[in-house]
């Protein structure tokens, strides 16, 4: 076996190890829900929304577990580059990482944001979570989140200034 694939073979074995750390350390309390129950829990807030559902069941965790992962997680420490590694990166970096290590799923939910004060609106990505009979939009580059409130608007603070996040699609 050569120098590097001794490497390859040690990153894997390491890798493999901190997973198994992580997940006991993170003490999570699984429930399993199905697609159908995820559509029909975020549909009253979103009617216009479209759904991907790739599988018929899905994890989910406590809204303080959401919140031990958010901390361990360290995709908010990641460098924007334009085109490179943006919003969308981020919000796919986030979802695998945490479906990787904990084998826990996020949404992936792409959409509008709009400057509070301009109105200027761009397409953004970014993750969401059913926890506790609740759901939150999670934005994964400045590692803040939201709780959504049905009828009113939702507002995260990105860099500067706070940003109002209206969803068009959610991929689960």
């Amino acid at each position: 076996m050569t120098p590097n694939k001794i490497a390859l073979k040690m990153s894997n074995i390491l890798e493999n190890s901190a997973r198994t750390m992580a997940r006991s350390a993170l003490d999570l309390n699984v429930d399993t829900r199905t697609s159908t129950q995820a559509r029909e829990f975020i549909e009253p807030f979103f009617p216009q929304a479209k759904f991907v559902f790739l599988d018929g069941t899905y994890k989910t965790i406590s809204w303080d577990n959401w919140k031990d992962i958010i901390e361990w997680d360290i995709t908010d420490l990641k460098k924007y580059k334009s085109e490179t590694f943006d919003c969308d990166d981020f919000a796919y970096s986030f979802k695998y990482s945490v479906l990787k290590t904990l084998e826990i799923p996020c949404f992936i939910v792409h959409g509008h944001c709009y400057d509070k004060e301009s109105n200027w609106k761009f397409g953004h990505f970014w993750n969401a979570m059913i926890a506790d009979g609740k759901l939150y939009f999670y934005e994964p580059i400045y590692d803040r989140w939201a709780e959504i409130i049905k009828g009113q608007k939702i507002f995260i603070k990105m860099a500067q200034e706070e940003m109002e996040y209206r969803p068009i699609t959610f991929e689960f």
